[in-house]
């Protein structure tokens, strides 16, 4: 695969990968990304954009069938500091979903003949005043973009590797 292309879906993917930190980060600071910025969610299929070219490239690189694919194999050449951080966002987003589960009482905000619900496949939970339901759109995205941050962080892994296959030194211990 032409390296130009690897280097070119590598910047796309830390792009969008710094954007969803961004829509992360802004939750916890009482900003709501789908008010300020409510093509948050293109964020969302944005991960199928660069994690499944990411796998393309890295089975025709490495061999294999596109489900096949080694995770060790994929993290072999990535320094340790992309490791640690690896293991820091799938610990976070584990946590992340807890909260989210506790903080949205299972629910999702939404809008039932001009009333502000929480509700839950189509059973009302409860009503919420305004401020409470645009709490509860913050605690979705939140939910959301913690998971973003693996499923663009894992093709960036994979782009690095496959970028530095040709190094001397893996650093897989």
């Amino acid at each position: 695969m032409k390296r130009e292309y690897l280097i070119g879906a590598a910047i796309i993917t830390s792009i969008l990968l710094i954007l969803s930190i961004a829509a992360h980060t802004a939750t916890y600071f009482g900003i709501d990304p789908q008010v300020k910025f409510p093509a948050v969610w293109l964020l969302h299929f944005g991960i199928f954009i660069v994690f499944i070219p990411a796998f393309i490239a890295y089975r025709n690189e490495y061999g294999g069938r596109f489900g096949n694919i080694d995770h060790e194999s994929v993290m072999r050449r990535a320094p340790e500091w992309m490791r640690i951080l690896l293991k820091v966002f799938i610990i976070y987003t584990a946590i992340n979903f807890g909260l989210f589960f506790v903080n949205s009482e299972a629910g999702a905000p939404d809008i039932w003949e001009g009333q502000y619900v929480l509700q839950n496949k189509g059973t009302l939970i409860r009503e919420l005043s305004q401020d409470e339901y645009e709490r509860y759109q913050m605690y979705e995205v939140r939910g959301f973009s913690g998971h973003w941050l693996i499923f663009y962080y894992y093709p960036l892994i994979a782009y690095y590797s496959i970028l530095h296959k040709d190094d001397e030194e893996e650093v897989l211990d």
